[in-house]
């Protein structure tokens, strides 16, 4: 009878440290689940617009400018950020103030009679270290990743690396997206 007890006993201990391990590893799951969760919107955000690039403003959109630490192109936006008719835009992605922002600003096909609205701003990532753009394509070196693009054509991919501080709970996967040639203008 006493064994059966002190068996029972140690089962009982046993059970508790596994009990306390597993909502250990829940709450820390949790907390990465929270730390993490604007970033997936971004990266969908970022990910629409790298596909719907227009190359080198071909419809009479504005020219790309290319970066290692920002880019500027003509693209689509999504149907949400603009209601009307009029969504194609002239978007920047930079670095300011330690944000990853997306300015942007209306491209229409009109003479305007009186000054352009200004462009709108967006923090799209706040509290960054360094925001980190490269771009593959063929060039005269051959194909590979380059920090700068002044070709017309569009690259074949786009790469976008965000450096978060150190001790951050957030974790950013390198985006890699690729212009597609059909949803552009």
């Amino acid at each position: 009878m006493l064994t059966a007890l002190v068996v029972l006993g140690l089962v009982l201990v046993q059970l508790h440290a596994a009990t306390d391990a597993v909502i250990g590893m829940w709450r820390a799951q949790s907390r990465q689940l929270a730390a993490s969760s604007d970033l997936e919107p971004v990266t969908t955000a970022l990910r629409r617009l790298i596909r719907a690039m227009d190359p080198a403003g071909a419809t009479g959109g504005g020219a790309s400018n290319l970066t290692a630490d920002g880019a500027s192109f003509a693209t689509r936006l999504p149907r949400a950020a603009s209601p009307g008719t009029e969504d194609r835009a002239q978007v920047t992605l930079t670095m300011d103030a330690g944000n990853l922002v997306l300015r942007w600003s209306r491209l229409r096909h009109v003479v305007p009679f009186s000054p352009e609205p200004a462009g709108e701003t967006t923090v799209l990532l706040a509290g960054i270290r360094r925001l980190e753009l490269s771009y593959r394509g063929s060039g005269p070196d051959g194909p590979g990743w380059v920090t700068g693009w002044t070709d017309d054509r569009l690259p074949s991919l786009m790469r976008i690396r965000v450096v978060l501080p150190d001790g951050d709970a957030r974790r950013w996967v390198d985006l890699i997206e690729t212009p597609d040639r059909e949803l552009g203008f």
